[in-house]
């Protein structure tokens, strides 16, 4: 969920909208922005989540699932959505587009100045075989440096229909932003639409 990117402009529009984040930095900073409450936050992710509720639409923003660190793993987070979503409803996921490591260094190093005396250091490191990206920020402001670690499993869309289909999804439709642009293969983002269908969960 992160700080509200979807969901607060989906809940704006009178939808019902609960929030699922493993950070609760990120939670605080959604409160901050959800001055009106709008959405109802969850301390969780997306393996452990269980709200005994089903949902018309089950939305995994932001590469939810590539922060799933192993296949099983990411099929399991499928099955957990699964079980939230109720039978004829929908789930969107969003991903980035993993076109880029076909052409791009298997390790890239940064500088982002962030004005006086702030600059960003950021390092990614490809592991293809594992589909794995291992990332390192550090922030350095004058003081001792802010350094964060993190990785994530890129995802091929093939895959994640592959899965789709183990938890009992029907692909429905594959675009390249939220503006419903044709999927080329050839951009940032991936956004694909399922439809639940079959028993919940069952892979």
């Amino acid at each position: 969920m992160g700080t509200g990117r979807l969901a607060l402009p989906i809940a704006a529009h009178g939808l019902t909208v609960h929030g699922v984040d493993a950070s609760e930095r990120m939670l605080q900073r959604l409160a901050e922005r959800d001055t009106d409450q709008l959405v109802r936050a969850h301390h969780a992710t997306f393996t452990t989540l269980d709200l005994d509720l089903r949902f018309d639409t089950v939305l995994a923003a932001y590469n939810a699932l590539c922060c799933a660190p192993a296949q099983e793993e990411q099929l399991e987070v499928m099955r957990n959505i699964r079980r939230h979503v109720r039978d004829g409803g929908h789930v969107v996921i969003e991903t980035y587009d993993p076109q880029i490591h076909l052409t791009g260094p298997d390790t890239a190093t940064s500088v982002r100045p962030l004005g006086p005396g702030r600059v960003m250091f950021e390092s990614t490191q490809v592991v293809p075989a594992t589909q794995t990206v291992f990332m390192t920020s550090v922030l350095l402001t004058g003081g001792a440096p802010d350094v964060t670690v993190g990785f994530m499993r890129y995802v091929w869309p093939s895959e994640i229909d592959l899965m789709a289909r183990a938890v009992g999804l029907e692909p429905v439709g594959r675009y390249a932003g939220w503006g419903r642009t044709e999927y080329t293969g050839n951009g940032q983002m991936c956004v694909s639409v399922y439809r639940a269908v079959g028993e919940p969960g069952r892979a």
